[in-house]
């Protein structure tokens, strides 16, 4: 980013960092007068899938409790305590938070209602989910599963990891049946699990004759 003005407030991560490291590097652009600031991520379930970022990122999304005790333990274990008020913590830890000073619209969060607003805005979180049958993820599988084995058979792949020589692997096809319901076009799959555009289409193709 290649800025360093110091009393920025807010962050907004439009999409998933591919790691906590490069999200707490873009965090960091925020309160550098050493005022309170926020870093807000908004993103679609495919943004945290395992091609697209790493566990540690993928989990910070997922979190239940304190994000900012997860940070602490992640990047520096031997701290046990935040020492911070509950609802100055996170976003989780402010909606728990029941003391007689809790005031949160004062402390710069976000309310749900405005974060739906904003999310909304984003194109990836305008789509539907597809209802997709267990008979019918079985059946994507079993077809892209004859696809690689295909392409397998055209090459000697006992040297070279199959997944090199045709850009698909048993891993990646997994992944792409786990996020089949969020798959409706080219871009859909291109640079997220697969990059080639051949392929592309054809998984494309295989999908949307099951779907």
């Amino acid at each position: 980013m290649g800025i360093n003005v110091p009393d920025i407030r807010y962050v907004i991560h439009w999409g998933v960092p591919r790691s906590l490291n490069g999200f707490m590097q873009e965090s960091g652009r925020a309160g550098r007068d050493g005022n309170a600031a926020f870093s807000i991520v908004y993103y679609h379930n495919m943004n945290i899938s395992v091609s697209a970022t790493n566990v540690p990122m993928h989990d910070y999304c997922k979190l239940k409790l304190c994000r900012r005790q997860f940070l602490i333990m992640h990047f520096t274990p031997e701290e046990s305590k935040t020492g911070k008020i509950i609802h100055q913590c996170c976003d989780i830890c402010s909606k728990l938070c029941s003391c007689s000073d809790c005031n949160i619209n004062s402390f710069g969060f976000i309310l749900d209602k405005e974060d739906h607003a904003m999310a909304s805005m984003c194109d990836e979180s305008d789509k539907q989910y597809r209802n997709v049958t267990t008979q019918q993820r079985v059946q994507i599988k079993t077809a892209l599963n004859e696809l690689l084995y295909d392409m397998i058979s055209n090459y000697d792949c006992t040297l070279i990891n199959s997944d090199v020589i045709t850009g698909l692997s048993e891993k990646i096809i997994c992944e792409i049946v786990n996020n089949v319901h969020y798959i409706y076009d080219f871009g859909d799959i291109y640079q997220v699990f697969i990059y080639d555009k051949k392929l592309t289409d054809t998984v494309l193709t295989i999908i949307n004759n099951v779907l």
